[in-house]
């Protein structure tokens, strides 16, 4: 997890030695991510009314700071972690997508 953490933080460093190797591995990473979401779309195991590419984002988000936690903290267990938000997340990819209300900001409020 350190390795990970640190490759990433190079990454971030356009002019770091390596910035560009570590990018586009990461970068491949979440395209193989983004491919098994949108081939268990075409095989039928998620439905249809799941976008792919917001599905492999939620995963990596999930992922990314699960790993982040287990660095910061001596009790997540990534994998259970993992296991247990994505079972729940996908529950949630067989609705449709709706906005939620609790976002919208009426205008007399933002001054």
């Amino acid at each position: 997890m350190r390795l990970i953490a640190s490759t990433l933080v190079t990454a971030t460093d356009p002019s770091a030695d390596g910035a560009g190797y570590y990018r586009s591995a990461y970068l491949e990473f979440r395209a193989t991510i983004r491919a098994a979401p949108a081939a268990d779309v075409r095989a039928g195991r998620e439905p249809i009314t799941k976008d792919p590419a917001c599905g492999a984002q939620q995963l990596l988000a999930l992922c990314d700071g699960l790993r982040l936690q287990s660095l910061l903290t001596p009790d997540t267990d990534v994998v259970d972690a993992f296991d247990r938000a994505a079972a729940r997340m996908r529950r949630g990819w067989a609705g449709e997508y709706e906005q939620p209300k609790y976002w919208d900001i009426p205008l007399s409020c933002v001054r």
